[in-house]
């Protein structure tokens, strides 16, 4: 997407709130709905403020606690497709577990998908990393390490790609197995829908490189997630690949600096715990299992499980909080520490959080070089 306007092609897309409470664990944030009307709306605003995808997160359980972060959810790539019909411009892009989804059945339903999107689709591929909520389902096996599911998904990601381009596969490896396989429409993206991971250890970065077309990078600080960019393309360049990278980024704006951080200080009075912690067995377990295979993965599990011992209820990462003068600064400021290609946008009220950003931010990131004027859009 270039344009002379641009100094550096920045694509903005945004973290569809498909989950009740949005991306803030606590009792004071505003109240996310997880219902098909509100993300509707959402999508609408979003294609209208000019931002360039929508990412819908797969959730099968919820962490609970006073705030029921998460209890209810929509299916991803039921509530992506809906939007493709109210939305003409925005890449629609649905998340799927390779431990729960046959690689056939996704390779004709994204297929499907991208024909009535027209050409506008993508995939985010997740290894999965919740014990609990796939454990419930009897998706998960037991004893299966960190790397291990990478290598279920890379086996998935390769079937996928064939059934996408070929007309009759057969796939024999560890995990995947095809047997002269037909998948009819192919998609009309050409070689196939551009596919994302979000894996930021050694071993995510390296799937992520080797078989999908951009990182999404979730760190808690600024520093974090500048350096891990720059990693994975350090890591790419030396494999011969280029990945593209997106900061995935919580936004609380506000008319000044201080009215923000009233807001950001607000939320931290009502962090739910409960659900902030929900997920440190699933870490603790990994790291027992990433000790037991002698997996390099302990220090990333170990940052996350600090970050549920504080009171830190933001997904993802530490927000970016200020004017739109501030926000915009500090943007640019990671772009350019980490060579950014663009960023995954979480908002505490997507109404009018996501109004004020379209308004108030992209117009300073446009001056700045690091986006695209705003075009008309017309809305189904």
């Amino acid at each position: 997407m270039t344009s002379a306007y641009m100094e550096k092609e920045v694509e903005y897309g945004l973290f569809m709130p498909v989950g009740e409470g949005g991306w803030i664990r606590s009792t004071t944030a505003p109240p996310v709905p997880a219902t098909y009307a509100y993300n509707r709306q959402v999508a609408i605003l979003a294609e209208q403020s000019g931002l360039d995808f929508l990412l819908a997160m797969a959730k099968w359980r919820g962490f609970g606690g006073a705030s029921n972060h998460w209890d209810t959810t929509l299916e991803s790539m039921t509530v992506i497709t809906a939007l493709a019909e109210v939305t003409t411009r925005v890449r629609l892009i649905p998340t799927v577990h390779t431990l729960a989804f046959n690689v056939a059945l996704v390779a004709k339903m994204l297929a499907t998908l991208d024909q009535i999107a027209h050409g506008r689709t993508g995939l985010n591929v997740v290894s999965g990393w919740f014990r609990d909520e796939l454990g419930q389902m009897g998706l998960w096996p037991e004893h299966i390490s960190h790397a291990e599911r990478y290598a279920v998904a890379g086996e998935w990601v390769q079937a996928l790609k064939r059934l996408w381009q070929e007309e009759r596969v057969t796939f024999h490896g560890r995990y995947v197995h095809l047997e002269d396989c037909v998948s009819n429409p192919k998609p009309l993206q050409k070689p196939h829908p551009p596919i994302i991971c979000a894996g930021n250890s050694d071993t995510g970065l390296r799937f992520t490189i080797e078989e999908a077309q951009a990182a999404f990078i979730n760190a808690p600080t600024h520093a974090e997630a500048a350096a891990t960019s720059r990693r994975a393309k350090r890591l790419a360049a030396q494999l011969g690949k280029s990945i593209k990278t997106y900061a995935m980024v919580m936004i609380i704006p506000g008319q000044t600096d201080t009215a923000a951080l009233l807001r950001m200080e607000d939320y931290n009075t009502g962090v739910d715990m409960v659900a902030l912690q929900a997920g440190v067995a699933s870490h603790l377990h990994e790291i027992q299992q990433a000790q037991a295979h002698g997996e390099s993965v302990i220090p990333t599990l170990q940052r996350r499980i600090d970050r549920a011992s504080v009171p830190d209820p933001y997904i993802p990462g530490y927000p970016y909080v200020g004017s739109a003068v501030s926000i915009a600064r500090q943007l640019q400021e990671v772009i350019i520490d980490g060579d950014f290609d663009g960023f995954v946008l979480t908002f505490p009220g997507f109404i009018a959080d996501l109004r004020f950003f379209g308004q108030r931010v992209l117009p300073l990131m446009a001056d700045a070089g690091f986006a695209r004027p705003l075009q008309p859009v017309s809305v189904k």
